[in-house]
């Protein structure tokens, strides 16, 4: 299965992207809120190119999202989050995460780049610029997607 080398890169881009969001250990809500915020951003590039492949590339990314949610849930319980609140928790997340990736996606066309450096820009809150730059390197990543 190509879905954990593939989340794994997801992991290791955002932190290569966002260096300073990850320089430590994550202790209040807004800073996980920041973490789920770039990640998000990544998985949802990733999502767009495994989509441009058709069939294989959707059933990579179903696999590669729930791959996601087992880690946010795996994340919860180090957190301390009961068992009991996990699936809640989980809940929210996924539906943020999907409500994001679903507003990203069309956004991912190289046309649409200054809108997503926008878009970008307002949810991390960083200069518009700086978001481009992070989308220009973003785009030269390579990402272990399967042959489509």
């Amino acid at each position: 299965m190509v879905t954990p080398p593939l989340y794994a890169a997801v992991l290791t881009a955002t932190q290569q992207l966002f260096p300073a969001v990850y320089a430590h250990k994550t202790t209040t809500l807004p800073e996980r809120y920041r973490k789920f915020e770039c990640l998000t951003w990544v998985m949802s590039y990733v999502l767009y190119q495994l989509k441009q492949q058709g069939d294989t590339g959707a059933g990579q990314a179903q696999l590669l999202v729930e791959c996601m949610l087992d880690d946010l849930a795996d994340n919860l319980r180090e957190q301390g989050v009961s068992d009991m609140r996990v699936g809640p928790e989980l809940r929210k997340l996924a539906a943020a995460f999907n409500g994001r990736a679903q507003r990203y996606q069309p956004l991912w066309r190289p046309t649409s780049q200054a809108a997503m450096a926008r878009l970008m820009a307002t949810r991390l809150s960083i200069e518009a610029t700086a978001a481009q730059v992070l989308i220009k390197r973003l785009r030269a990543m390579t990402f272990p997607l399967p042959a489509g």
